[in-house]
């Protein structure tokens, strides 16, 4: 239960970077020079928010709320 209580949170800044790269479709380079991080650092943002995502939505919205 740790895993989950470390790997759900992320920030409201995870949260921009993940909008950016899905929903506006920029590229990695272009977010991670506005960001000041490397292109594979947003890959890794982006992957994280994105199974966090997933796994909110295969558990239910009280997942975050049960285990943060």
């Amino acid at each position: 239960m740790s895993y989950f209580k470390k790997a759900i949170n992320y920030t409201k800044r995870d949260e921009e970077i993940y909008h950016k790269r899905e929903v506006e479709g920029r590229t990695l380079k272009s977010i991670g020079d506005e960001y000041g991080l490397s292109s594979e650092r947003i890959r890794g943002i982006t992957a994280r928010v994105y199974r966090m995502k997933f796994l909110e939505k295969e558990m239910g919205s009280s997942c975050r709320l049960e285990f943060c």
